[in-house]
């Protein structure tokens, strides 16, 4: 918010302040102000015409609403620009579908072997040509060395130990180790009740959550980082991480955490809503301490194929955080200590808390699946919900385009095609590879 005062003072200032437009919109999309957003990347752009990068962000947001004609305009307006453009050319990538002898693959590919890009530059073209070959479906093995290329490029870039993620996950469990949910609280009526969409990234919880939010009392909320901004708090308070405060935690507590959640929802959620998503797939770290601050709460588990799920992740460039992702052994390894967690929850958690939801049986059945979702969000059901492509909202995940396609079962079973590649991860995975 104080950013875009700021901005507002800037482009007050000094209208045709480009960069100034440019940076405002950024934020107001941060804020979910689409409209006012988009149109900031509209002035930016006639106060500079050439503004390659304003080109490309005014592509991802027409994207993320759903508008990909207009987005791919906007991408080729980008490049028209500035052909090196890494990001517009992935966007695009990820936007289109590719055919043979197509000649954006051929630029692609010409970039990526530029070796005085960047790494990451050169990583996000691996998965941009990974993509097309995938798309052209005559030669797997190279789509695959592509993927493979790209995140060996990624992978260099930074610093993780897999076996961190394994002990913190183990201490989370040590640290509940039986149903503590709130005893003798009420759950209260009085406000939207909050829904918890968990699990692996590419395992299916945009989808899901994009089927909720075409419900008349839903509001999506995406990827909150709210819940984990209230942990952060109480590491501040206790000085110490989570878990290694769960059995200080007091009743003021957990009311402290409760009431500082919900008021970053606030001013989101209107009279009507009867329920809103939060699809930060983290918070399945956070199950014992949802149900002891927020005991009306429900939560939904996305399940996936493992590797299915664990493929999806490692042909995906992701812009944020998921640092396991870009090798195979460390992504089986971490998948073992996630499933191990939740496997925990199901002991130890209220047995009604927890819907665990399977993306197969979603693809096999999506209505009667849809229908268990709405019933266990509280709601009576509407047909509106199996027409989730129509829902007009801003779709923040690599999943843009195909949470708003129908439903279909071509992703099952995708890792087969790539199998003789995957002998590290299905090392890792063990008696769960399936």
């Amino acid at each position: 918010a104080q950013a875009i005062q700021c901005y507002r003072k800037a482009v007050e200032l000094e209208p045709g302040y480009a960069k100034a437009h440019y940076n405002l919109a950024n934020a107001l999309v941060e804020g979910g102000s689409v409209d006012e957003a988009e149109n900031h990347y509209a002035l930016a752009i006639r106060a500079r015409p050439d503004y390659a990068k304003a080109h490309c962000a005014l592509g991802s947001l027409l994207a993320k609403a759903g508008r990909f004609e207009e987005a791919e305009r906007a991408y080729r307006n980008a490049l028209s620009i500035q052909e090196d453009l890494v990001q517009a050319h992935r966007y695009l990538a990820w936007l289109k579908t590719f055919t043979e002898a197509d000649a954006d693959l051929a630029r692609i590919e010409k970039l990526a072997g530029r070796r005085s890009l960047p790494d990451d530059d050169r990583a996000q073209l691996y998965y941009a040509a990974g993509k097309a070959h995938a798309d052209i479906g005559s030669d797997p093995d190279r789509a695959f060395a592509c993927y493979a290329r790209g995140a060996e490029l990624k992978r260099a870039g930074f610093d993780y130990d897999v076996e961190r993620d394994e002990q913190l996950f183990s201490r989370i469990a040590a640290a509940h180790p039986h149903p503590d949910a709130a005893a003798g609280r009420q759950e209260s009526s009085a406000r939207p009740v909050p829904v918890f969409i968990v699990g692996m990234p590419r395992s299916g919880t945009t989808l899901v959550e994009q089927i909720i939010a075409a419900h008349s009392k839903a509001c999506p909320m995406g990827e909150s980082g709210a819940l984990p901004r209230q942990v952060d708090i109480l590491d501040r308070k206790f000085g110490a991480t989570y878990p290694r405060w769960i059995d200080g935690l007091g009743a003021a507590d957990l009311e402290s955490l409760r009431e500082g959640y919900f008021r970053s929802f606030v001013q989101s959620l209107g009279e009507d809503t009867g329920i809103f998503t939060d699809k930060m797939m983290d918070n399945f770290k956070y199950l014992g301490l949802i149900v002891r601050a927020m005991p009306e709460a429900r939560i939904i588990h996305v399940m996936r194929s493992p590797l299915d799920t664990c493929l999806s992740c490692f042909t995906q460039y992701f812009s944020t955080s998921v640092p396991y992702s870009y090798d195979l052994s460390e992504l089986g390894r971490y998948y073992r200590a996630y499933h191990a967690l939740m496997e925990h929850w199901r002991r130890v958690l209220p047995g009604d808390r927890i819907l665990d939801m399977e993306y197969e049986a979603l693809t096999r059945e999506p209505a009667r699946q849809a229908r268990r979702m709405i019933g266990h969000c509280g709601l009576e059901w509407e047909e509106a919900c199996l027409d989730f492509g129509q829902v007009q909202r801003l779709i923040e995940t690599a999943s843009v385009v195909q949470a708003r396609r129908s439903i279909t079962s071509d992703s099952v079973g995708r890792w087969k095609k790539y199998e003789k590649h995957l002998k590290p991860l299905i090392a890792e995975l063990g008696g769960l590879a399936c």
